[in-house]
């Protein structure tokens, strides 16, 4: 039934089952054709999506097509016909692609590059070598100065290093010293140190030496010096000098080099001196004898003259004490002092037969007057009196005058006189002491006879000063 097309219903989508009546003239046949054939399909060329050259489809179904345009010079499209092909052709001019303008990051063209078929030699500047062919086993070595160049430098023997100089690096081997042995191996090289003999003076440089429970020694065998805590072996692991404690054992003796004028032992020097102490050895066991403390001068040869010993007070008035231990009690015995001799303790006693006590003597003399005065300055003296009488019963008195006399001193005076047969009166001269004084007593003369006066003989008057 046919109806107006203004009443009919629009269709908005059209499907496989919507046709369009057809009459072919030829034969007055009717026919249907499906209404999706009206309309263009496009297919897809790409390789990943499809790439369409067609902007847009009107509603009227006409296409409107879009041209190819390269917009740069490395790339070129031109028509290709050939045959029944009509192709467009992409040229891409490789000589003008600058690979600094791409991006390398996610692309990873530049990952390698494939040299098999490279020809010539890659010069240093462009980061290559210079060098066509390198020895096997080589090392390169740039110039000393100039044009850049590598130098290939084999290493095939053992033992074999690089060792940098002012003339430049060079394949050399370690060379030995004194005390150091070098093995080469194959890739290999092992250096051992062996102190047996030192060559030359070793140099600490302030480092400290570790022995540990070790010796120094003469003869390699333990014995000499040893360093332990707190410890110092000298001779054998028994004879110790203590740090802690500050002692020094020695089995025998200590024996100073003979190569200066004087040798000392002393104790240090600071704010307040310390005491020195020789002690000889004590007894440990029961009714043993303490050791005997010696100090022996040095033994002199052919007409030569032995040593001295000295023993020195400090300056500023210092003293020599000798002290007597006797029942366990010590005793200041000799006290010298100010250059005074002290017996403090005991007696002083000559006990050699024909030795006496040996003091300084002075000798003077009077004038021709028995009371003419006279001065000596010794503890022991002879004066020579004047050859002048002494009437019976009288005195004559002077002066002597004498240094080493104090007020405390004991002057003890004798004279002597002719002998009988050369006197020629018998009459006696005495002499006394009185007025002791410090630097001088007086003496007195006496004639003891009562009628005669003595002669004018030679008399001599002896003194002796005990303070």
């Amino acid at each position: 039934m046919s109806s107006k097309i203004s009443a009919l219903t629009n269709l908005s989508v059209v499907t496989d089952n919507d046709y369009l009546v057809l009459a072919r003239t030829t034969d007055n046949s009717n026919y249907k054709y499906p209404a999706n054939a009206l309309f263009t399909t496009l297919v897809g060329i790409g390789y990943d999506s499809p790439v369409y050259l067609i902007d847009s489809i009107s509603s009227t179904n006409a296409l409107s097509q879009k041209g190819l345009k390269s917009g740069s010079s490395v790339l070129s499209i031109a028509n290709s016909v050939s045959g029944t092909d009509k192709n467009i052709l992409f040229n891409i001019d490789q000589s003008a692609i600058d690979l600094s303008l791409c991006d390398n990051s996610t692309s990873a063209f530049l990952t390698a590059t494939d040299l098999t078929a490279a020809s010539g030699v890659l010069p240093i500047e462009n980061g290559g070598t210079g060098q066509s062919s390198l020895a096997d086993k080589s090392v390169l070595i740039t110039q000393d100065s100039g044009a850049d160049a590598l130098t290939a430098v084999p290493m095939v023997n053992s033992g074999e290093i690089l060792i940098g100089g002012a003339s430049g690096p060079a394949v050399a081997t370690l060379t030995e010293g004194n005390n150091v042995t070098i093995t080469n191996g194959d890739g290999s090289i092992s250096i051992a140190s062996s102190f047996d003999t030192a060559e030359s003076v070793i140099n600490m440089n302030s480092y400290n030496v570790d022995l540990d429970s070790g010796w120094i020694s003469g003869d390699g065998l333990d014995g000499g010096i040893s360093f332990q805590t707190n410890q110092l072996y000298v001779g054998t692991s028994t004879n110790e000098f203590y740090y802690a404690d500050v002692s020094l054992n020695v089995d025998k003796s200590i024996t100073l080099s003979s190569a200066h004028a004087e040798q000392q032992i002393f104790v240090a020097p600071s704010t307040e001196g310390k005491d020195l102490l020789l002690l000889a050895g004590q007894s440990t066991g029961s009714n043993n004898n303490g050791g005997d403390l010696s100090l022996y001068a040095g033994n002199a040869d052919g007409t030569g003259t032995g040593g001295t010993v000295r023993v020195r007070s400090g300056n500023s008035n210092g003293s020599i004490l000798l002290q007597n231990s006797i029942s366990g009690t010590i005793y200041d015995t000799v006290l010298i002092s100010q250059n005074d001799v002290i017996v403090a303790q005991g007696d002083l006693k000559i006990t050699k037969t024909g030795k006496g006590l040996e003091v300084p003597a002075g000798l003077a003399g009077q004038g021709s007057s028995l009371n003419d005065n006279v001065t000596i300055n010794e503890v022991s003296g002879q004066i020579t009196l004047a050859r002048a009488s002494l009437a019976a019963e009288s005195q004559a008195e002077f002066t002597l005058t004498n240094s080493t006399i104090s007020g405390n001193s004991l002057v003890f005076v004798s004279l002597i006189a002719p002998g009988a047969s050369t006197e020629s009166v018998n009459a006696i001269m005495v002499a006394q002491v009185s007025g002791v004084s410090n630097g001088s007593c007086t003496i007195t003369l006496t004639n003891v006879s009562a009628s005669t006066a003595t002669d004018n003989a030679q008399r001599y008057l002896q003194f002796f000063v005990i303070n």
